[in-house]
């Protein structure tokens, strides 16, 4: 669910109230009837954010299939995830050695994009340091614009026509304004 406003107000004796505005009210009525049972659970909050737009991720597989079709050896997807390992996002971490192949394997399977690097033993014993990158379909904004950019540049060095710096500058501005 999404809230609008987030309200929060000390309790006389304790404790505080944190009151919740969303708009979706069949939302909240789902979520009384599968949650309010006199149980206990855990609450997170997250700054909503907006996914890359549709046009950032169909430009993206424009700018791939071009240098693509320039290169002729390579499938838009093999320059997508050269792109993705070059610009995208990725986090290194240790993982236990026994269980490497298979966490990899889970990992890569999680959509187009989604793959990893073994980087070799960690400093803590038994285990190995794995990078792991992240395929774009959970780019925020920001992130989305970095791997167009790489992409774009990568286009210009091999002479394709690219949208202007103004296009590029104006769908950025669009995608920025969607972030909230």
């Amino acid at each position: 669910m999404i809230a609008e406003k987030i309200e929060a107000n000390p309790l006389f004796g304790g404790g505080a109230e944190i009151r919740l505005f969303i708009k979706d009210v069949k939302a909240v009525q789902s979520f009384m009837n599968k949650y309010i049972d006199g149980k206990k659970y855990s609450v997170e909050f997250k700054r909503k954010r907006a996914n890359r737009s549709l046009d950032a991720n169909a430009y993206c597989w424009v700018l791939c299939h071009e240098i693509a079709k320039k290169l002729d050896t390579y499938t838009d997807e093999e320059i997508y995830m050269e792109a993705i390992r070059k610009y995208g996002m990725s986090t290194i971490r240790p993982e236990e050695a026994a269980l490497v192949d298979d966490l990899c394997r889970m990992w890569d399977n999680m959509g187009l994009g989604n793959q990893h690097v073994i980087l070799g033993d960690s400093k803590i014993s038994g285990y190995v340091n794995v990078k792991y990158y992240w395929g774009s379909s959970g780019y925020n904004t920001k992130a989305m614009s970095r791997l167009i950019d790489g992409l774009v540049s990568d286009a210009q060095e091999l002479g394709i026509d690219t949208r202007t710096p103004d296009e590029i500058e104006r769908l950025k501005q669009l995608w920025e304004t969607t972030d909230t």
